[in-house]
């Protein structure tokens, strides 16, 4: 389905059996593993510090602070993106729009991994770096449900 919905449907494109299941580049694997892993992360956090109040709700002070890292404003600024991409998307009828903003996501998050990790912070910063990961897996989970595909929680 990653495949079919990857470009305007005005286009032409070859079926490649090789690269649908191939976790490099934007494929179907890759989009599920990324969610499946913003899961694992947040399950793992979940276990481990049972929050009392999760899923979170507002903004505190400490998540403040980390909007400074410019890697956290980086993956908030594009998923401030999503209202406007379905909006492109229903006034379009493209699927290929929410699928290229996903990708984005999930490259986004990737690359905030090394920076920003929750295992072994304070409490407030583990919490405010969890935020930031369930705000990226709702808003992916979303989109794939938006595009008639279930997110994985593992692979």
């Amino acid at each position: 389905m990653i495949q079919d919905m990857g470009a305007k449907r005005v286009k032409d494109y070859t079926f490649n059996m090789d690269r649908c299941f191939n976790f490099e580049g934007d494929t179907g694997p890759f989009l599920q593993y990324s969610h499946a892993r913003l899961f694992s992360i947040l399950a793992k956090y979940t276990t481990e510090e049972k929050p009392a109040n999760w899923p979170p709700t507002e903004i505190n002070e400490t998540m403040m602070k980390e909007f400074e890292n410019p890697a956290v404003l980086n993956l908030l600024r594009d998923l401030l993106y999503f209202p406007d991409v379905v909006h492109v998307l229903l006034k379009g009828f493209e699927p290929c729009t929410m699928l290229t903003y996903l990708f984005t996501i999930c490259h986004t998050v990737a690359s905030t991994y090394e920076s920003i990790y929750v295992a072994g912070q304070t409490a407030d910063v583990a919490y405010a770096r969890a935020t930031l990961y369930y705000a990226a897996q709702t808003v992916v989970a979303h989109g794939m449900k938006i595009l008639g595909l279930t997110p994985l929680e593992r692979m």
